[in-house]
């Protein structure tokens, strides 16, 4: 399920009555697959790509936190820390991204002990996070100007400045005060279309 129309190489299909280019499927069994030594080579395009859960018919649902800029989950406290937890432990450990790095803060302190990923940075309050975060977009936003670029999701497929845009994902479980919740609903749209995204519960 895409944000927006598009055409996807041979293997991927469209099903009958799903729209005009938003909703595609791939039989695995039927794809011939890229040599891996081939593959070892091209940068991962969506290191953020996380799954959120499955539709009726068992298939995923991923989000690009870097395409959204910020993901808010609501509901029961339990659910979404569990939630929350699920998405930083995917990240940590996803085999499709090349680097990333997540600062957790609030819960799970001992996340990294566990995992031992060496991408997971823990804050027991969130200090200067979202400052730190804001300018390291800034910088994101200027170099992609530079380079005469939308956002890093094109960077990443021309090659441009391919050891720079390293996913950065602040994830946050603590309470929030008025203050905090009025400057992260202030940055994110500023961090959509960055390597970097913030995930609340």
């Amino acid at each position: 399920y895409l944000a927006e129309p598009a055409v996807l190489p041979p293997g991927w299909t469209t099903p009958a009555g799903s729209g005009e280019g938003t909703h595609w499927r791939l039989q695995p069994d039927e794809t011939p697959v890229a040599d891996a030594r081939h593959l070892a080579d091209i940068p991962a395009p969506y290191p953020a790509l996380v799954t959120l859960g499955h539709d009726q018919d068992d298939a995923h649902y991923l989000v690009d936190l870097e395409y959204l800029g910020g993901l808010g989950l609501t509901g029961p406290p339990e659910r979404t820390r569990a939630a929350l937890a699920a998405i930083v432990v995917e990240l940590a450990t996803s085999s499709w991204a090349d680097d990333v790095r997540l600062t957790v803060v609030g819960e799970f302190a001992g996340l990294e002990d566990v995992l031992a990923s060496g991408r997971i940075r823990y804050l027991p309050t969130l200090g200067r996070a979202v400052e730190q975060l804001a300018n390291r977009a800034e910088r994101d936003r200027e170099l992609l100007a530079a380079c005469g670029l939308p956002d890093v999701r094109s960077a990443r497929a021309t090659g441009s400045a391919a050891d720079t845009w390293i996913p950065e994902i602040l994830a946050i479980t603590g309470p929030l005060d008025a203050a905090q919740h009025r400057r992260l609903a202030d940055l994110v749209p500023a961090l959509a279309g960055t390597a970097h995204a913030v995930v609340v519960a």
